[in-house]
């Protein structure tokens, strides 16, 4: 089962962790997966813009007159919403799950199968002698076993992807052991079962998708966090170099995955952390081929990021303000500044209020 870690409704940051699947002897040969296609620049989307609800009053008969009040946090209301764009990077993402499931169903299996001929039976005596409590454990990690062996290597895609290894303490708590002559024979096993499990893996483009679907992790936390409603203003310029950035990642992602030659591991170090388990040393990491779309989407990631970032114009994370405006009936309403004048910008369009786009915050304390 390929565990699809983060909020799916609420667009949360995606990881890919591979666990609990049905054995295999050995990864299947099949034809090439298929790449979905991404229309990430064809969806329509705006960064949420926090503003005082008095605004929209404030402007709604011409410049307001402001003058400078006791700082506060007014009701804040948002406009704007990314949710468009985050849905359609969670088709894509399921869309690459699918495409690299066959492969990764098989190749967890191979590394448990692996894992168990490596540990021989001296090994296994030895450990059950330091630790009689992990013998019942090491006792799942036989061939074709119904569930793959808990401390079997671990195929792990989060930014990058790579094989790793339970790390000692993650080893320690999963053997109920904490005879080190002991972890590091299961621990020599786990690496060589990586190590031979990675020439193994076949080449026909499945790596290259789980390279591709390792790199969208890195664009959906740049998106989730671009997309926390702030104060701000946004030219249309911002729009116009993030919208070239995302069709360059489509047109990466849309790609065929056989345009690539062959990805391969390459011996790495590091720790990542697998949920539910614990942290896992890294043995190999994937480097993707020559002609692969990995670079593509991660320079397109950066440029889509540093469009956003450095294109706003009056940022602050202040829930509160200092000016207030002059109605026309005299009284004097807490607002965001930005929202009339902001490094020439000019006042900014503010809506009638819908409800699809405007959403109360009573809670602004949070920014």
């Amino acid at each position: 089962m390929v565990a699809v870690m983060g909020r799916v409704l609420t667009f949360g940051l995606v990881l890919l962790a591979v666990g609990c699947r049905s054995p295999a002897p050995s990864p299947p040969v099949l034809a090439g997966p298929a790449v979905p296609a991404s229309r990430l620049a064809e969806v329509p989307w705006t960064l949420p813009r926090r503003l005082s609800a008095h605004d929209e009053a404030a402007a709604a008969s011409g410049p307001p007159r402001l003058r400078p009040i006791e700082p506060t946090v007014p009701r804040i209301v948002t406009e704007g919403t990314c949710d468009p764009l985050l849905r359609e990077l969670g088709r894509i993402q399921e869309s690459l799950i699918a495409a690299v499931d066959p492969m990764l169903a098989g190749l967890e299996s191979d590394l448990s199968d692996r894992f168990a001929v490596a540990l021989g039976a001296e090994d296994r005596a030895a450990v059950a002698r330091a630790c009689p409590s992990a013998a019942a454990v090491l006792s799942a990690c036989r061939l074709r076993a119904e569930a793959p062996c808990p401390v079997a290597p671990r195929v792990v895609a989060a930014g990058a992807v790579v094989l790793a290894v339970p790390d000692r303490a993650t080893l320690g708590v999963l053997l109920s052991c904490v005879q080190e002559a002991a972890l590091d024979r299961v621990t020599m096993a786990a690496r060589t079962a990586a190590v031979r499990g990675a020439r193994a893996i076949p080449a026909r483009g499945w790596l290259e998708v789980l390279a591709r679907l390792s790199a969208l992790v890195d664009l959906v936390e740049v998106v989730e966090d671009l997309c926390v409603p702030r104060r701000r203003r946004v030219p249309p310029a911002v729009y116009e170099g993030a919208r070239a950035a995302l069709a360059r990642i489509d047109a990466a992602v849309s790609t065929g995955a056989e345009v690539a030659a062959p990805a391969r591991f390459e011996p790495a170090g590091g720790r990542v952390h697998v949920a539910g388990t614990g942290a896992f040393e890294v043995v190999l990491r994937l480097r993707p081929g020559a002609g692969s779309a990995v670079p593509l989407l991660e320079a397109a990631t950066a440029a889509f990021e540093a469009a956003v970032r450095d294109g706003v114009r009056c940022a602050t994370a202040e829930p509160a303000t200092a000016y207030g405006a002059v109605l026309p009936d005299g009284r004097v309403v807490p607002v965001y500044p930005e929202s009339f004048d902001c490094a020439g910008l000019g006042p900014a369009v503010v809506p009638r209020r819908r409800a699809t786009s405007r959403r109360p915050n009573h809670s602004a304390a949070n920014e």
